[in-house]
Parts: structure tokens; sequence; C-alpha cells
């Protein structure tokens, strides 16, 4: 009889090599070394640039509290300016309303005195003060009456604006420098 040789396999043995020239097994651990490796790259990679990234922000944040501190300084400085002009304002219309008042123009000298009032009642009390309050209030509460004697009425206006003007210099606002932070220096 002739030498009988078995069919080949279809199925290959364990040991057999796969296309890529490395056995099964062998293949994955490579896979996986390359994956863990990447991986490993990616995270340090990321960890890098997060603390690069903190860096300036935290410059900004220090920026921002500087510009802050600052807006808030302008803000009070806007109110004591906008105390001191209605002040003013208000000063002006009582010195009106006592032209009025030698003018014998009695109900427009009144209407002054209310718009003086007015102006007063718009400032912030914490920034004009409780004495610039009160005295909003009795220059409310006048009424300039036709009378043959002026100078009784003329005299409380006058007074008036005299308590007014002294408190105007007081709200006076000192000059001083605002500095805002530098954002081309960053």
């Amino acid at each position: 009889m002739a030498d009988y040789s078995p069919p080949p396999s279809s199925s290959p043995s364990p040991r057999t090599n796969t296309s890529a020239g490395a056995p099964s097994s062998e293949r994955w651990k490579r896979i996986g070394i390359i994956a863990g490796g990447v991986l490993v790259l990616v995270l340090i990679a990321y960890f890098v640039g997060l603390m690069q990234g903190r860096g300036p922000i935290a410059g900004l944040e220090e920026e921002v509290a500087v510009a802050r501190q600052a807006q808030q300084e302008l803000q009070a400085q806007l109110g004591r300016e906008e105390a001191r002009t209605r002040m003013t304002e208000a000063l002006a219309l009582l010195y009106r309303a006592t032209l009025d008042l030698d003018e014998r123009n009695f109900g427009t000298a009144n209407a002054r005195l209310q718009q003086a009032a007015q102006t007063l009642a718009q400032i912030d009390p914490a920034a004009a003060g409780a004495e610039v309050q009160q005295l909003r209030q009795e220059i409310s509460a006048m009424n300039v009456e036709v009378a043959a004697n002026l100078q009784a009425q003329r005299s409380r206006i006058l007074s008036f604006a005299e308590t007014l003007k002294g408190k105007i210099p007081a709200m006076a606002v000192e000059e001083t420098a605002v500095t805002l932070p530098d954002s081309a220096s960053g």
C-alpha cells in the first residue's frame, strides 16, 4: 500500500502564527500595552494642560477683583457727585424762589420750593446725610403766603439756602486716582 498521509486540517494549531506573525495571545498583549501607553500619554498631556491653564485663570481672577474694587470706588464717587449736583440744583431753586418772592410771585415761589424739596428727595440719604433730609422736610412744609412784609419768609428761604450751601462743600470729592488693571500686560 501506498503511503497514506492524513488530509491537512482546516483548523490552525494553537502555535500557528496569525497574519501579524505573532501568536494570538501575544498580539493582544501588544495591543494592551500600546493602548495603556497611549492612555498614560493622554492623561499626562491632560494634567500638564490643566496645570498650565490654571496659572492664567488665577491672574485673571486677580484682575477681576481689582476691577470690581475700582468699580465700587467709582460708584461711590458717582453717588457723592450726584448728591452734590442735586444739592446745587436745589440751592439754585431756593435762590430763585427768593427772587420770585421779591417780585411778588407767591405761587411761583411756592412751586420752586416744592421743586427744591423734590430735588433733595432724589438724593440717596446715605450720601447726603440726615441733616439734608431734615432740611428737605422743612422746605417741603413751607408755604409762602401773601403778606405785606415778606422779610420773614424771605429770611427763612435764605436760611434754608445757607444751610444747604454749608452742606455742599462737605460733599466735595477728593481727587483719587483709580487704577484699572492693564489687560495687555498679562
